[in-house]
């Protein structure tokens, strides 16, 4: 109508049924709380996103109601680029050297490293961006697994789902001469 959508209408059901979230372990729930009538202009709607260990997000997103003839922009790039593959890691002494085959997007930004402990304590801590095909990691503890998280993100700030390899950095011993 000239006062906009109800939340009831095909479209607009179709466009809150689209709505999705992705986690590396579990299903996602995604609600909202969608007004009964979202009127002509921007409205924001706060979309939720639980996973299966019950972790929340949320993001606003504006949804743009427009007037009877008015022409809609192009549609926004949602499609996340694919995954790196061949992922490897080679522990060194207090490193870790990640390597991987970049994927084939044509507006991929950067390839975004995240590194957690095994007990889970820093995690999604942003150790790297790059857009090359390998990265060294120095600094880390001897001893200590390390979970790291490989993301490739495009242009439109896209993230893949991520592939995901743990790596224990150690100190090589000294083989000659002997002790």
């Amino acid at each position: 109508s000239s006062l906009g959508i109800r939340r009831t209408d095909p479209a607009m059901v179709a466009f809150l049924g689209s709505l999705r979230g992705t986690d590396l372990v579990s299903p996602v729930e995604v609600s909202t709380e969608a007004p009964a009538l979202f009127p002509v202009g921007v409205t924001p709607l706060l979309v939720r996103a639980t996973d299966g260990a019950g972790n929340v997000t949320r993001r606003t997103v504006n949804v743009t109601v427009l007037r009877f003839g008015e022409k809609a922009p192009p549609p926004p790039d949602l499609d996340p680029p694919a995954d790196v593959t061949r992922l490897r890691a080679v522990a060194a002494d207090h490193a870790v050297t990640l390597s991987w085959v970049l994927p084939t997007a044509t507006d991929l930004a950067a390839i975004e490293v995240r590194i957690a402990d095994a007990d889970g304590v820093g995690a999604g801590r942003v150790v790297s961006r790059t857009l090359l095909p390998s990265v060294t990691l120095r600094g880390l503890r001897n001893g200590v697994e390390s979970r790291f998280v490989v993301v490739a993100i495009d242009q439109a700030g896209n993230e893949s789902r991520g592939v995901v390899i743990v790596a224990v950095p150690a100190a090589k011993r000294l083989a000659l001469p002997k002790a």
